[in-house]
C-alpha cells in the first residue's frame, strides 16, 4: 500500500507528513451535523433526516475513530488526536500548531 509520503516522494517532493485527527462525542457530531455553519457549507447535510440516519448508520458499522495500525500505515511524521467536543475552532488550531513547531 502506497502513503501519502510514498506518492510525494515518487514526484520528487520532500515532504513531512502530519495528520491530524479531530474526534468528539457522539451528541457533538449530532449537534453539528445540523448547525447552520455545517447547513450552509455542505449541501449533503441539508436533507436533515438523510443525514441524520447516514450518521447513525456510520456509527453502527464503521469505526470512527482510528487506531494504532491506522496510524503506522500512513508512516506520519506526526499525529495528533484531538478531542474537540469543547473546544473552539481557535483553541484546536492552537493545539495543532503548538503540536507540530508550525
Amino acid at each position: 500500500m502506497k502513503t501519502f509520503k510514498d506518492s510525494a516522494a515518487s514526484i520528487g517532493h520532500q515532504t513531512k507528513i502530519l495528520i491530524v485527527e479531530l474526534v468528539c462525542s457522539v451528541e457533538e457530531r449530532v449537534k453539528r451535523n445540523v448547525s447552520e455553519h455545517r447547513l450552509n457549507k455542505k449541501s449533503s447535510k441539508r436533507n436533515i433526516k438523510w443525514s441524520q440516519k447516514d450518521l447513525e448508520n456510520q456509527i453502527l458499522t464503521h469505526r470512527i475513530d482510528s487506531n494504532e495500525e491506522d496510524i503506522r500505515r500512513f508512516k506520519a511524521d506526526g499525529f495528533i488526536r484531538i478531542d474537540n467536543t469543547n473546544l473552539s475552532a481557535r483553541d484546536t488550531a492552537k493545539m495543532i500548531i503548538e503540536q507540530f513547531d508550525l
